[in-house]
């Protein structure tokens, strides 16, 4: 009984024990802590992950952007190449169509004295030297000839004659030689 007044009433008995649960404590305290610090390293190592992947998606994303502006560019040069076709086609269907018209008026011409319809160059000017009556289409020699050809954009080879008859088909007239 002695022994165990002697263990009772030692002083540090008491903190002792408060300083073995403190330290049981701090140990439950650590381990908590080493499972959260573990679980945020592995959610760090998956974030670093993620954004690896964003990052190359991104790059990827960007690679898309230059591609798409490169056709936007290439749409672009062929909107203003269409709109520059577009004047030069209109021009050359109306001329076309002038020269239909024309076909048929100058085709009705069975008389010296009627005047033609005339005839628009390749530059879509009137033809220069077009011939204002049937008369005077028949007396066309190859002097004034061969520049009304080549307004039109036909060749100047062969006979006058052939070039001639070759006028007078383009431009509706029968050519009787």
């Amino acid at each position: 009984m002695g022994d165990r007044n002697l263990v009772d009433s030692n002083p540090l008995s008491p903190n002792v024990a408060a300083h073995q649960g403190e330290k049981a404590t701090l140990k439950e305290e650590q381990v908590t802590f080493q499972h959260k610090y573990g679980a945020l390293e592995q959610r760090h190592a998956a974030l670093q992950r993620e954004h690896a992947t964003l990052r190359g998606e991104h790059v990827a994303l960007q690679q898309g952007q230059l591609a798409l502006k490169q056709q936007l560019v290439a749409l672009e040069q062929r909107m203003d190449t269409l709109q520059k076709a577009v004047p030069v086609l209109r021009d050359e269907i109306s001329r076309q169509e002038r020269h239909s018209i024309a076909r048929v008026v100058n085709s009705t011409a069975t008389r010296h004295p009627i005047t033609l319809d005339p005839f628009y160059g390749v530059d879509g000017e009137l033809a220069p030297g077009f011939p204002v009556t049937l008369g005077d289409a028949r007396r066309l020699n190859g002097k004034i000839l061969n520049p009304l050809l080549l307004s039109l954009g036909f060749p100047v080879s062969g006979s006058v004659a052939v070039r001639k008859t070759c006028f007078f088909k383009y431009v509706g007239l029968v050519y009787l030689g």
